[in-house]
């Protein structure tokens, strides 16, 4: 009886301590994943918003006359524009 009770808390020891190990790499591994998708979309948005920002100021510069002189076009592009 005592030969089992050994065995059994031997193979409880080493269970807990192969799902701790296992525990803590798949956590680290599903951690580097997280940050690679996360990097990688950060620089998608990051690309996205400089596109956008120079597309944007692309067409103003065509129809900007002087700071004080605002086409239509201006008030179409940028409705709430604050020129104060």
């Amino acid at each position: 009886m005592k030969q089992n009770q050994l065995f059994q808390q031997t193979r409880w020891r080493i269970a807990s301590w192969y799902a701790g190990v296992m525990g803590i790499l798949l956590s680290l591994s599903g951690f580097g994943v997280y940050e690679a998708i996360f990097h990688a979309h950060k620089i998608t948005v990051d690309r996205e918003i400089a596109a956008v920002a120079g597309t944007l100021h692309d067409s103003l510069e065509t129809v900007l006359k002087t700071s004080e002189q605002f086409e239509p076009d201006v008030w179409r592009i940028l409705p709430d524009l604050c020129v104060i």
